[in-house]
C-alpha cells in the first residue's frame, strides 16, 4: 500500500510542478511589450511581400501552390495576444501571400 501512495504523491507533485508552469506562461512578458514597440518588431518578421509601409497603396493576394505562406496568420496563430495585435494593424494584413 506504501508504494501505491507514494507514486500518488509523486504524481501529484509532478501535476503541481507543470501547473505552476504552466501558469507562469499565461504571463508571459510578451504581453508587456508596449504595442508601438511590438509594431516596428513584427514587419521583420514577415516574409518579403506580406508586409506594407503604411504609405504604400499597393495592395495584392496571390494564390501559392504549397499552402499558406502568409507569415502575418502564421504570427497571428501563436496567441490570441498576437492575433488581435496582429487584427488591430492593418499595415501588418493588409497585403499578403497565400
Amino acid at each position: 500500500m506504501e508504494p501505491i501512495l507514494t507514486n500518488l504523491k509523486n504524481a501529484r507533485n509532478d501535476l503541481q510542478h507543470r501547473s505552476d508552469s504552466a501558469r507562469y506562461l499565461l504571463f508571459a512578458p510578451i504581453g508587456k511589450v508596449p504595442s508601438d514597440v511590438l509594431n516596428e518588431i513584427f514587419p521583420f518578421c514577415l516574409e518579403n511581400g506580406d508586409y506594407r509601409d503604411p504609405g504604400d497603396n499597393v495592395y495584392s493576394l496571390s494564390l501559392g501552390s504549397y499552402g499558406i505562406l502568409c507569415s502575418t496568420l502564421k504570427l497571428s496563430w501563436v496567441c490570441s495576444f498576437w492575433r488581435t495585435f496582429i487584427q488591430s494593424r492593418p499595415n501588418l494584413w493588409s497585403s499578403f501571400k497565400l
